[in-house]
This record gives structure tokens, sequence and C-alpha cells, in this order.
């Protein structure tokens, strides 16, 4: 049995795929026998598959392809799939460096569930974690780059990501997962290296976002309440977080096709559900924020589309951040 399962969703990742690959391959070679590589081909429609083809000859790589249902689907069969003691995800844009040949070792000799790997500052715990305190710290942990969780603890609990959720299903993923930890160790080593890059799918509005969201906060509020009494500040981190989710789908919304179109969806907001005030935010954000309670929705739009237009004459550039 393999101690190591890397999952890869891949859709139309023609150009990316083999750089993936070729960094995992590169940097595990004194592991590579103890690890099974799990690629899922979501329906791509490029030349992803021509691409993996490549790789046939490796006895530890496996392909699977099936329709596009999305990445959490992928993610999803990927842990399905999986043999090993451990899973790790990494996305096929992606890459890792000399640090990942680390991670088979340390995953071995752990007795935790659930292990971060980066620059974040949380200290490894033998018991339930999951308060106010450190959920502002634990809630925004990268997704599921840079972690590894053990497999037979995602079966028992029956953790898998939300299909039906656009946005921060792996957030609701890793909450789960720190939830139900007994134990979670950190190592401030970073093996990851995130493609950052302007036309990520983070910053394109999707007309189902709206309802996905408020799937993803009523998913969020069941998380964060089901083991805690609903304590003012727990109410209150929800409602911080309802806030924050209301300044990203209003800037996501101004990446719409024109202002009508904008203006449409801005007027499909629930506001009593996300119940934002302006004195919440300061700068810009309390501007954004303040338009849209008046209704001054043609100017959000212009405003928003100034700023970002700015944004891309100064970030033209794709790069690589280690997380």
């Amino acid at each position: 049995m393999p101690k190591l399962s890397i999952v890869i969703p891949a859709y139309n990742a023609e150009q990316y795929i083999k750089p993936c690959l070729d960094s995992i391959l590169q940097n595990s070679k004194e592991s590579l026998f103890e690890t099974e590589i799990i690629v899922i081909n979501d329906g791509s429609t490029d030349n992803t598959l021509k691409n993996l083809e490549g790789y046939n000859h490796y006895k530890n790589i496996k392909i699977h392809t099936t329709k596009n249902q999305g990445v959490s689907a992928a993610r999803n069969l990927g842990i399905s799939l999986a043999k090993g003691e451990w899973i790790t995800f990494i996305d096929a844009d992606d890459t890792v460096n000399t640090n990942f040949s680390k991670v088979v070792n340390l995953a071995e000799n752990s007795k935790s569930s659930f292990i971060i790997f980066g620059n974040y500052d949380i200290e490894t715990t033998d018991k339930k974690i999951l308060t106010t305190q450190t959920l502002q710290s634990l809630m925004y942990l990268s997704g599921p780059w840079s972690k590894v969780y053990n497999r037979q603890f995602l079966i028992k609990y029956k953790i898998l990501f939300e299909k039906d959720i656009l946005m921060g299903e792996d957030m609701l993923f890793n909450l789960e997962v720190i939830q139900n930890s007994d134990a979670i160790e950190s190592y401030k080593i970073g093996f990851y290296n995130y493609r950052q890059n302007n036309n990520s799918a983070t910053r394109r509005f999707n007309q189902k976002i709206i309802e996905s969201d408020k799937k993803f906060y009523k998913k969020l509020e069941k998380i964060l309440i089901k083991q805690h009494d609903p304590q003012e500040d727990m109410v209150q981190l929800i409602q911080n977080e309802k806030s924050r989710a209301l300044l990203s789908l209003l800037i996501r919304i101004s990446y719409s096709k024109n202002i009508d179109e904008a203006i449409f969806f801005y007027k499909k907001i629930d506001v009593d559900y996300y119940n934002p005030h302006p004195s919440m935010f300061s700068g810009v954000k309390k501007i954004v924020v303040y338009l849209f309670l008046k209704k001054r929705y043609n100017f959000i739009y212009i405003f928003m589309n100034l700023r970002l237009s700015l944004g891309k004459i100064r970030n033209t550039k794709e790069r690589f951040i280690e997380i």
C-alpha cells in the first residue's frame, strides 16, 4: 500500500500538466515507490489527455478520465480511488519544490489526522481546537494545497468537497477536518508552488455564484455552530464572514460583460441575508458597500472597473507563490 496518494484534478491543463507531474517526480525520487499519483482528467477538451499519455510508463501514475463535473467532484473521485495512508491535493497548474521529498517521512511518523505545511502561524495540537480564537487563524488555509490528510480519517467522518458550492468549498472541507480532528501537526516547511495569474477562476464572476454563496454560508454556520453554543463571538465571526463575502460578490459581479448585466446581478443579492454595515469596513471597501446599500449600482460598476483596469496594468505577469 502506498504511503501517500497525490490527487490532481485537471481540466484543460495542457500547458501546465507536464511541469506539474515533472516537479512531483523530480522531488519525490526517494519515496517514489511509496507514492501514487492520481490524475483526474475532468472532461478536458484540449490536449491534456494527450500530454498525460506520455506518463503511461509510470506504474505509480493513474489517469482517470470523466465527464466534466468540476474540481470538487474530481477531488472526491480521487479520494475514493486513493489507496495511500495519506492524501494530498495538487492543482494541475501548480508545482512542488524540493521540500516535497520530506512529506512522506513526516506523514509516516505522524499520529495526527491532518498535517499543515507552509508559513502558517499555527501550533501543533493534540486536542480539539475548533474555538472562535483559533478559527480566525485557521479559516484561511489556502484551500487543500500544502496539506496532508489521513485517508481513513476522511473516510470515517465522510468528509468530501461540496460539489454544488463554487467558491469556498475548500474552506468548508478544511473546517470539517479541523472540527473532527483530535490532533493537528504543523510544519513551517513550504513545498507547494501556487501559480498566481490574473485569469484565475477565483476572479471571474459566474451567475451561479449568488446561489452558491448562500449555500456556502448556510453550510459554514452549520459547521461552526455544530458542537458549540451560539456564543456571541462565534455569531460575530459568522457575520464578519458574510460581510466579507458580500464584498467579494460585488467585486466578482464587476467582471460582468456590461453595466446592465452587472446591475441585474447586484439587484439579485439578498441584502437582508448578508446584513452588512459600512462601519465594518474602511477605505475603498467602505465606499463600495455604502454605494450598494444606497442602490447606486451604476457607480459601483464604474468605480470597480476603473480600479480593476488599473490593477490589470500593474499586474500582468504570471508568477508562483510558495505556500
